[in-house]
C-alpha cells in the first residue's frame, strides 16, 4: 500500500546516526617499552606532539607519528525499535498513531565511505575528526493496519569529531573511543546526532629485529547515545498511491469511531488524493540493543601504514570496516 509509503521516508532519517559509530573505529596503539627494543630510541621523531614524546622517545617508547590521514569502508546493517510516531496533516492537530500502526520489522542498512584526520596531543590521548559519504536504505515493514514493507534510499554526507584515550602494559593494551557525529540529508528537516562509545582491549605481536612492525588483535564493545527524536515534513503527492486501494478503505472501516476520529484527517487526504497536503511526523527511535560486540585487527607495516579490519556482531548489528591510515609529522 502506497499509501503508507511516507513511514519508510521518515524512518530511514536515523540509519546513519546508528550506523556511524564504528567508522572511526580502530586502536592506536601506545608501543612497548625499550627493553624489548634496544634500537627503538634510534626511530623516535623529533616532533613536537606529543607533549612529551621525545622524553618517552629517549626511554625506548616507540611512539607514533603524530598526524594520520585514515581512509575508511564501511557497511553494516541495525535493527532498530520505533515509538510515539505522531503525525499531522497541514497545520492540523498532531495525533498519535502508537495505538493504529504497529512495526514487525525496521532495518537500516548503510554503505560509508570517509576520511578520518587525527593528531596524537598526548602519549595517551589522539583527537580526530570525521567527513564522508553516506549511502543509506532503510527497510520497513508493517503489521498494522495492514501487512506492508517499503524501502527508502537515500543519500548524504557524515561529519563529526572525537577522542580516543590509549595504554598498555608490555604487548597489551586498551583504548576508549568516544565521537559525537552528525548525519545530513538535504531531503530531511535538520541534523541527527549521535554519540557513540567503545571500549577495546587486545594484545601486539611483534615481529622479531623490526620494533616497527606488528600484528594487533583486539575485541570490545559499542554503545550508541542517540539523539531520540526525529520530526520532518512530506508532501502527500510524494507518496499518494494511483487509486487509494481498497485495503485502506477496509482498514478505515474496520476501526472503532474513537479510532476513525484520530485519523480521519489522513484518511481524507489519502482518499481524496490531496496532493498539496502536508504530512507532518515526529517520532522516537532508538537501535533495537544499545550495545554490540567488537572484532579487529591491524596490521603495521611501517611506522607510516597501517592497515585493519573491524566487525560488529550482535545487538542486532552486522557490520564490517576496512581502512588504510598514513601517518607523518611536519612539526
Amino acid at each position: 500500500m502506497k499509501g503508507i509509503k511516507f513511514i519508510g521516508f521518515i524512518l530511514f532519517v536515523f540509519a546513519p546516526a546508528i550506523l556511524f559509530s564504528q567508522t572511526d573505529a580502530g586502536v592506536k596503539i601506545m608501543p612497548k617499552q625499550g627493553e624489548l627494543y634496544e634500537n627503538a630510541k634510534n626511530l623516535n621523531n623529533p616532533y613536537v606532539l606529543p607533549a612529551w614524546g621525545k622524553k618517552l622517545g629517549a626511554k625506548g617508547f616507540l611512539l607514533p607519528y603524530p598526524i594520520g590521514i585514515m581512509l575508511n569502508g564501511y557497511a553494516g546493517s541495525q535493527d532498530v525499535t520505533i515509538s510515539d510516531l505522531e503525525v499531522g496533516i497541514n497545520d492540523g492537530k498532531m495525533v498519535s498513531l502508537d495505538d493504529i500502526v504497529s512495526f514487525s520489522d525496521v532495518k537500516a542498512t548503510i554503505r560509508n565511505f570517509n576520511m578520518r584526520a587525527d593528531i596524537w596531543a598526548l602519549p595517551f590521548l589522539d583527537v580526530y575528526g570525521i567527513f564522508g559519504k553516506a549511502y543509506v536504505d532503510t527497510k520497513v515493514s508493517l503489521a498494522e493496519p495492514v501487512v506492508f514493507s517499503t524501502q527508502a534510499n537515500f543519500d548524504g554526507y557524515v561529519y563529526g569529531f572525537g577522542a580516543m584515550l590509549t595504554g598498555g602494559a608490555r604487548s597489551f593494551f586498551f583504548s576508549l573511543d568516544f565521537n559525537r557525529v552528525w548525519t545530513h540529508f538535504d531531503e530531511l528537516k535538520g541534523d541527527n546526532v549521535a554519540t557513540n562509545l567503545a571500549p577495546r582491549v587486545g594484545y601486539i605481536f611483534h615481529f622479531d629485529n623490526k620494533p616497527e612492525r606488528n600484528i594487533s588483535l583486539w575485541t570490545g564493545a559499542g554503545r550508541v547515545f542517540l539523539s531520540n527524536t526525529t520530526e520532518g515534513t512530506i508532501k502527500m503527492s510524494d507518496i499518494l498511491p494511483d487509486t487509494p486501494g481498497e485495503k485502506i478503505q477496509t482498514w478505515y472501516n474496520g476501526l472503532t469511531p474513537a479510532k476513525q476520529a484520530i485519523v480521519s484527517d489522513i484518511y481524507q487526504s489519502i482518499a481524496e488524493k490531496h496532493g498539496n497536503d502536508e504530512i507532518h511526523y515526529s517520532l522516537n527511535k532508538r537501535p533495537a540493543h544499545n550495545w554490540c560486540m567488537i572484532l579487529g585487527a591491524q596490521y603495521q607495516l611501517d611506522r607510516h601504514w597501517q592497515f585493519r579490519v573491524e566487525t560488529n556482531f550482535l545487538g542486532g548489528r552486522q557490520s564490517g570496516l576496512i581502512s588504510a591510515n598514513y601517518r607523518f609529522g611536519i612539526w
